[in-house]
């Protein structure tokens, strides 16, 4: 005997959030999901041996800083993260290389490092990493050497998988 649970909310408990959505052909949507994207559309060309700054264009937790260039994690979990980047090498002569942190209790961890030599006009870097977060560490992405490009060129997202 097979059983059918028909529903096409679920909520939390004690506010009557929506968690999660079916709709009449059953994609499931999940609204409270973490996602943060950004990229550098409208900013100039730099920020050697600086955190990277960007331009919102998606933030569901309002947790990008950008005083520190810093993303807070809003939740414990696993989250998924992009970065990618071209580099000028006729504005810097330096090889391309930028890190993924995080921050937690104070101390900077690396994630993971995208590197190229300085041998094209435009080096592409970039990194795309699942890692087991802590809520409260702030993730940040670093220019170690090379330039940081604006416009489209350069974004980077963060989005909570499980």
């Amino acid at each position: 005997m097979a059983s059918i649970l028909k529903v096409n909310t679920i909520q939390d408990a004690t506010n009557s959030n929506t968690a999660l959505s079916v709709d009449s052909s059953g994609r499931v949507q999940l609204p409270q999901l973490v996602h943060f994207h950004g990229n550098r559309v409208g900013l100039t060309k730099g920020e050697l041996g600086a955190n990277i700054d960007y331009n919102v264009v998606r933030d569901t937790n309002s947790a990008w800083n950008s005083s520190n260039k810093q993303y807070t994690i809003p939740i414990t979990g696993v989250y998924q993260m992009s970065f990618t980047n071209i580099g000028q090498s006729s504005v810097d002569t330096s090889d391309q290389n930028n890190k993924l942190q995080y921050v937690r209790s104070g101390s900077t961890v690396d994630i993971a490092w995208a590197y190229h030599t300085n041998d094209a006009q435009h080096e592409q870097v970039g990194i795309s990493v699942t890692y087991y977060l802590l809520a409260s560490d702030l993730i940040q992405m670093s220019n170690v050497s090379g330039v940081v490009y604006n416009n489209y060129y350069n974004t980077f997202s963060i989005c909570l998988i499980g």
